[in-house]
């Protein structure tokens, strides 16, 4: 079974790129969460305890984590591909096909 994807994608950093990378992908997190659906387009600065929250959250086991955000989705899934390492992504095409 494949480990859980944050968790997987985290693990192919070195400790240090890992940390950075992880603060990173909250700031990102935090700031791709739905306020408003009438205005999917309103950007916003995320706040330091929405970045937190999101730096809490994916450090934890799937099972523990919270659920019930919004986050625009094209965003989303661009920052799900970036993620993933290169030659990673060469391997996944071909899982899929």
């Amino acid at each position: 079974m494949r480990p859980e994807f944050f968790n997987f994608c985290l693990s192919t950093y070195s400790d240090e790129e890992r940390d950075n990378k992880l603060n990173e992908l909250a700031i990102r997190m935090a700031a791709l969460k739905v306020r408003n659906p009438a205005k999917k387009d309103a950007q916003f600065e995320p706040m330091w305890g929405e970045i937190e929250y999101e730096r809490r959250n994916l450090s934890k086991s799937v099972d523990d984590r919270t659920v019930g955000i919004v986050y625009e989705g094209f965003n989303l899934q661009r920052l799900y591909l970036e993620l993933i390492k290169p030659r990673f992504r060469s391997r996944l095409r071909s899982e899929v096909q």
